[in-house]
């Protein structure tokens, strides 16, 4: 009978491992998905900047063309 309860001891120290590993896990992804949102907004952010940037380099450029086209 002692070795019974030696082995259910040490399953349930086993599964207490287990259990707080996967609550360690379960922790480190949450976290990922938080960052990961976070970054998704900067990235969008950003996007959105060089969209306009872009836009305004065209805008400047055919400004450009069209002065140089009629002061030559």
């Amino acid at each position: 009978m002692n070795s019974n309860s030696n082995i259910d001891t040490d399953l349930l120290l086993l599964i207490g491992r287990l259990e707080g590993k996967l609550d360690a896990l379960i922790s480190q992804s949450h976290i990922q998905a938080k960052t990961i949102i976070e970054l998704e907004g900067r990235i969008n952010k950003l996007e959105a900047y060089k969209g306009w940037l872009l836009g305004a380099a065209s805008v400047a450029s055919a400004l450009a063309s069209w002065i140089f086209s009629k002061v030559l």
